[in-house]
């Protein structure tokens, strides 16, 4: 008995050394180790994942921990200030979008003589800081990229929404475009028709008068009196000074009728246009007819 307890305590030594040096063998010379290892974390795997359940119902996981209370204060500003500005970004280009599909309606709409111009249509905005509210027929500057100022010239027309005739231009700089209402005095005349709405005699060819700015945003024109004038008739424009384009655009509507004294077969009509310049937030340019014209000959 005395002998078999001295052997084993004798081997006791070598199986230790062994077992160390066993521990140092790469794993890839030890494949078998991976199942026999697998084999034992099969009923501890229950027990652990139980305790760290348990541990972590114990204590939550802070996410402070390790951090200050400014240093995390700090992070949730930046955070806020991020989310803010990103925010912003977005309406900002949702507003964009809106403003360019409503501009692509209005170039979708476009009358066919109106693509026969040597440029094509362009849509400005008015500068806010360029337009006097307080005067109507004060000239009103659009805000102009430096990249298309070429396909802007002295003389294109102004109109709103391709069916009212608003104005005309009359300088250009690098950043912005100078619009003179059609109902300035410098404007000069107009040469327009009164459209016959009820067509009473549709064989009859439609007045035409010749329309002088007065000056407080309206214009004044004589017709002839048997034509029957009435307020609310629609004035459109037939100069052959102004594009062929641009004709048949409507300058106003028919605000007062009045038979001169004077010459009792004529009507003074003074027609006031449905839109002012200064009032609208973007204007059409339509380019003018005379490429070559020089600019001091481009006003009509």
């Amino acid at each position: 008995m005395f002998r078999a307890n001295e052997k084993i305590s004798r081997a006791y030594p070598v199986l230790l050394v062994l077992t160390g040096l066993i521990a140092l063998l790469p794993t890839s010379w030890l494949s078998w180790t991976r199942d026999l290892s697998d084999v034992v974390r099969l009923p501890i795997t229950p027990l652990a994942h139980a305790g760290n359940r348990l541990a972590g119902m114990l204590r939550p996981v802070d996410a402070s921990d390790g951090l200050h209370s400014e240093d995390l204060r700090g992070q949730l500003e930046l955070l806020e200030s991020e989310r803010d500005r990103y925010e912003r970004l977005y309406r900002a280009q949702r507003l964009r979008s809106q403003e360019l599909a409503a501009q692509l309606r209005l170039l979708q709409h476009l009358p066919e003589t109106v693509l026969r111009a040597p440029r094509p249509p362009m849509i400005l905005p008015s500068d806010v800081t360029g337009r006097n509210p307080r005067d109507v027929i004060s000239p009103v500057e659009l805000e102009l990229e430096p990249e298309i100022v070429d396909r802007v010239l002295e003389g294109d027309v102004a109109t709103w929404k391709h069916q009212y005739l608003v104005g005309r231009v009359v300088r250009i700089s690098p950043f912005r475009v100078t619009v003179l209402p059609v109902t300035h005095p410098d404007t000069g005349p107009v040469q327009a028709v009164l459209v016959d709405p009820g067509n009473r005699d549709i064989t009859a060819p439609p007045p035409r008068l010749l329309l002088k700015p007065l000056g407080d945003g309206t214009f004044a024109g004589e017709v002839n009196h048997r034509h029957g004038t009435t307020v609310g008739d629609e004035v459109v424009l037939a100069d052959p000074a102004w594009p062929d384009w641009a004709q048949a655009l409507q300058v106003g509507t028919v605000e007062e009728v009045r038979q001169l004294d004077e010459a009792p077969l004529r009507d003074l009509v003074i027609v006031r246009p449905r839109f002012q310049l200064f009032e609208l937030p973007h204007v059409m340019l339509l380019a003018r007819d005379g490429e070559g014209l020089a600019s001091g000959d481009a006003t009509p």
